[in-house]
């Protein structure tokens, strides 16, 4: 069996990444919307029957890295 990942970004979405995902990825900078993203993951999967800390999350933001920005 191979780990299903899902991008999500809108309500439904992120819905349902909690009840079908084993992993949620976002990728944005915002830590008020990551919180708000991974909370609502979290609830589908629960509302689903599942264990929503079960439910991987990968947080990507960019980033920039130099000495002339």
């Amino acid at each position: 069996r191979l780990p299903v990942w899902m991008a999500a970004y809108g309500p439904r979405a992120l819905a349902l990444a909690g009840q079908k995902a084993d992993g949620f990825i976002l990728q944005l900078a915002d830590p008020y919307l990551t919180e708000w993203m991974v909370k609502a993951v979290r609830r589908a999967a629960e509302e689903a029957g599942r264990d929503p800390a079960a439910v991987t999350v990968c947080v990507a933001a960019p980033a920039y890295v130099g000495d002339d920005l």
